[in-house]
């Protein structure tokens, strides 16, 4: 093919996605939700918002928010009756203040998280508000809208619990906002962090060793498991090769050889809604020192279809290089109890 047969065809294949009219071309040139300007993402909702409020436009405020927030809480439209009745002035003004904006890429699929708070005026009062939301979640598109809304006469975070301090003199947040839902002042917003569960079940493994008392431990499980632990129990007792695995408190070292306390980490693996029934399922990871051993536990944080399900379901122990053969789709088989790393199969099948 000559040179002028090329150029020609290359023309042509150019052309036809344009013949069948501007949808191509819209989709190049519109703007993209993961690379916009974020403090335009947010006034345009937040304008949105103002306008659905200002017209009593309940439907219009309630499509703003995602598939999960909707069904999470079984009285959302209740709650939307409060908002409306909390802000039943016109608001002729707002003031902005960003938060997070967390965002993630993998091979084309997208995800952008954003926070921000805002102070709605109107001729007699202000309304204080906190929305978070996804503009765009490639990954689960149940996300995309807003997750979670706080309003009130009082700022969100002024009636957060206050944060922790540690022995050696280090702040954390044992408190986080709902991550869906629609709330008013006066209302539970928040929940513990997976942080702290995880280290809450984390301390109980050490205390329960320290005391040489599996009762300590076998206490912090779920009903379901209650009748699958005495034997694993003792298994996982007999495991543990040193006692300093589980009596000496974990810490990772870093490059430059200083010891720090990990902050553990928290992958939700189940998560189903629907109209205000909630099956929520995490794996919470902590490392060890000595080895690179790997604590890790399978818990309930709500299971509105077995409620006895809810709460602590396993722990794993076994060397963190063993963590790569496990996935978290294969818990969606789990059955509660303890499980080392002498064993093949760590997530047994009933």
């Amino acid at each position: 093919m000559n040179i002028k047969k090329l150029i020609a065809c290359a023309a042509a294949a150019l052309a036809l996605p344009l013949l069948g009219g501007c949808s191509v071309l819209d989709t190049l040139i519109s703007p993209d939700p993961f690379y916009e300007n974020r403090r335009d993402l947010d006034t345009d909702l937040t304008n949105e918002l103002i306008e659905s409020l200002n017209s009593r436009n309940k439907s219009a405020v309630k499509d703003k928010f995602s598939f999960y927030a909707v069904n999470y809480l079984s009285d959302f439209d209740r709650k939307l009756d409060n908002l409306f009745d909390f802000v039943n002035e016109e608001i002729t003004s707002f003031t902005y203040d960003a938060g997070a904006d967390e965002a993630s890429w993998d091979y084309g699929t997208h995800s952008r998280y954003l926070t921000f708070d805002l102070t709605l005026s109107t001729r007699t009062r202000s309304v204080n508000m906190t929305v978070a939301w996804y503009p765009v979640n490639d990954y689960d598109e149940n996300y995309e809208g807003i997750c979670f809304m706080y309003f009130g006469e009082s700022k969100m975070y002024d009636l957060m619990p206050e944060n922790v301090t540690e022995a050696d003199g280090t702040e954390h947040s044992c408190c986080e906002p709902m991550q869906f839902g629609l709330y008013m002042e006066g209302e539970k917003f928040y929940r513990e962090t997976q942080q702290e569960i995880i280290s809450q079940y984390t301390a109980a493994v050490y205390e329960s060793f320290t005391a040489n008392d599996a009762d300590l431990l076998a206490r912090q499980f779920c009903k379901r498991a209650q009748n699958n632990l005495s034997e694993d129990i003792r298994k996982f007792f007999e495991y543990i090769p040193d006692a300093k695995y589980v009596k000496e408190q974990p810490y990772a070292m870093d490059k430059g050889e200083h010891a720090d306390f990990p902050y553990p980490s928290a992958d939700r693996y189940i998560l189903e809604v629907d109209g205000g029934i909630v099956k929520e399922y995490w794996l919470g990871i902590a490392d060890l020192e000595n080895d690179g051993y790997i604590l890790a536990f399978v818990y309930c944080l709500r299971d509105d279809v077995n409620p006895d399900f809810a709460g602590l379901d396993g722990i794993l122990f076994y060397p963190s290089e063993e963590y790569r053969d496990i996935n978290t789709e294969s818990l969606a088989d789990f059955i509660c109890g303890i499980y080392t790393g002498d064993e093949t199969l760590k997530f047994r099948t009933a």
